[in-house]
């Protein structure tokens, strides 16, 4: 659709996205479709020409139109932002497709969708090879709550102003999540994280790539919560505690015997399990003797 209606004006998408980089920010206008009159939005990309979409808020649609959309409109801040952003790349003589190209050297992977350790690793060794630095954007299957899955480790990143980081993107409310400075609880591996969030536009992307946040320390955990928290996964026989139980008992301690300095050391998304760490060198230890 390359016509859309503005307070009952039809205007273009070529015109539209002319004035983006004099005053308007895009996609704040409120565009409607000439025949049904339901909302459109302006999307724009280097490989091919501005065209109107429909843009469908319900959230009960499928993966496929989730990443879609996501593509789209994420493509569509880029290149509002000034960034040169194509969609659909064939690379690697055509072994990888990047869901959005970046300036030749970033690549935006869009998941939402379920996908294999094995397959990551694949497409993540194959960037590598040729150079270009894979961002994964997860859709909501994979968004962080409380816990961090063992299926979500492979999409967390480090650099050196964000920490461990976590990119979550909502095409229904038009953002992108930033969730940052991850860390663990030592015993409940309950997450810490800080959150910054940005509008999919070229306004957000801006503010997205100058982001400089202030990592805050968090406070210590409460000791007896966590020894709770362990007693209870103890008595649940989870894999967890089960665990931790069959190391206690080797080691003829009780959850009691466990350091202070244990129970209050947060610990890195992709770093060992503390304690579990702590009971496997005494373990070790003793039998060196």
């Amino acid at each position: 659709m390359y016509a859309a209606l503005v307070n009952e004006k039809l205007v273009t998408a070529y015109e539209e996205y002319s004035l983006l980089p004099n005053y308007q920010q895009l996609n704040t206008k409120i565009y409607r479709c000439p025949r049904c009159k339901k909302r459109v939005i302006l999307i724009v990309s280097q490989s091919k020409a501005p065209f109107f979409k429909h843009y469908n808020v319900s959230q009960g649609k499928g993966e496929k139109e989730e990443h879609a959309l996501s593509k789209q409109m994420l493509c569509t801040a880029l290149v509002g932002a000034g960034y040169h952003a194509k969609m659909e790349v064939n690379l690697a003589y055509r072994q990888l497709r990047a869901d959005i190209l970046m300036q030749n050297s970033i690549s935006f992977e869009i998941q939402c969708s379920p996908i294999s350790d094995i397959e990551f690793d694949h497409r993540h060794n194959l960037y590598e090879k040729i150079g270009i630095k894979d961002v994964w954007v997860v859709g909501r299957r994979h968004f962080l709550h409380q816990q961090l899955r063992e299926s979500q480790k492979k999409f967390l990143r480090f650099n050196q102003q964000w920490g461990w980081y976590y990119l979550e993107i909502n095409p229904y409310e038009a953002d992108i999540s930033l969730k940052y400075n991850i860390l663990l609880s030592p015993i409940s591996r309950k997450l810490k994280y800080q959150i910054k969030q940005f509008s999919l536009d070229d306004l957000g992307i801006k503010q997205f790539f100058n982001f400089v946040p202030y990592l805050k320390r968090y406070s210590l955990p409460d000791v007896q919560f966590q020894r709770q928290y362990l007693h209870k996964k103890i008595q649940q026989k989870t894999g967890y505690g089960l665990q931790v139980a069959q190391l206690l008992y080797e080691n003829r301690k009780s959850v009691e015997d466990i350091p202070v300095e244990i129970l209050t050391q947060y610990y890195l998304p992709k770093q060992s399990c503390p304690l579990v760490q702590y009971l496997q060198k005494i373990a070790e230890d003793t039998k060196t003797k």
